[in-house]
């Protein structure tokens, strides 16, 4: 092998001073708006505001006839049919999105086989479209 002392192969994470993780690093930092593009189009997938507005119209309810129905819904505390029509709302949700959620609706097990960070993005990204605030200032 001629070029073997050019491979290193490193198991794990790599160090954040080897020069593969300083080449990525510098990368990013010189691409900032394309990565912010590139982040934003794949978060696009989990926050259809045009799905939401079909999906969402039962929880809207259950905010306004509620006094503290934006701090109910922030919290996802158990006040009246809150957690079932959040539920609801987020299962309409991926029923329509069947290419980013794929088979979810087949059984049970494929709907709790989504990964759990893709659930709670939706749920964050359908907080953010019912209360009307715009990135963290809803906490």
């Amino acid at each position: 092998m001629a070029f073997s002392h050019y491979v290193y192969l490193q198991v794990g994470r790599p160090s954040l001073k080897c020069n593969a993780a300083q080449l990525v690093l510098k990368y990013l930092l010189s691409y900032k708006k394309e990565l912010c593009n590139t982040w934003r189009s794949r978060i696009y997938y989990y926050s259809s505001a045009t799905t939401f507005a079909d999906v969402c119209g039962d929880v809207e309810a259950f905010v306004e006839s509620q006094p503290r129905g934006r701090k109910i819904l922030r919290n996802l505390l158990d006040v009246g049919l809150c957690r079932e029509a959040v539920g609801d709302a987020l299962v309409c949700f991926i029923r329509r999105k069947p290419s980013f959620f794929k088979d979810a609706m087949l059984s049970k097990r494929h709907f709790w086989a989504i990964p759990a960070w893709k659930r709670a993005m939706t749920f964050v990204f359908m907080l953010r479209f019912i209360t009307g605030k715009k990135g963290n200032k809803f906490l």
